[in-house]
């Protein structure tokens, strides 16, 4: 397990400058579980990824910190209760998001909630990344 969570976590390292280009902005937010997982390793039902230039953060309920710690200590991930995401994106005053895997609800929420940053709409970003297998990758899948 750590050695997936390791490959995970060297995929989003190598992409988040790319991500972060792609998207014309200098914050990336998801709520998709995939999403989550492909760059932190860790497998939520309920969790928040923020990327920046500053690295990758990852924000859950308190249900979930312990585990979500554990799982990404050796990865690099940040953790952070989902409280300071507020704290957080009042600094952030544009952000992409996955337009085709936020629910209308979150989105209008988000709005609500983050009313200083301007939410750009992307599509695509994280699985064209998905979808190149670096060799250490191929070597996993192959077992």
């Amino acid at each position: 397990m750590a050695q997936s969570v390791r490959a995970a976590y060297h995929r989003a390292v190598i992409s988040v400058a790319s991500i972060l280009r792609k998207a014309g902005a200098p914050a990336f937010l998801s709520t998709d579980p995939s999403t989550v997982r492909y760059c932190t390793g860790v497998s939520l039902s309920e969790g928040v990824l923020l990327i920046t230039h500053a690295g990758i953060s990852l924000y859950t309920d308190s249900r979930y910190i312990e585990e979500a710690c554990c799982r990404v200590q050796q990865a690099g991930v940040s953790v952070h209760s989902i409280e300071d995401l507020r704290r957080r994106m009042q600094r952030i005053h544009m952000c992409a998001m996955q337009a085709d895997r936020v629910f209308v609800q979150d989105h209008a929420r988000w709005m609500r909630t983050y009313k200083n940053t301007k939410f750009i709409q992307t599509n695509g970003l994280i699985e064209g990344l998905r979808r190149k297998k670096s060799t250490d990758e191929l070597r996993e899948v192959r077992g």
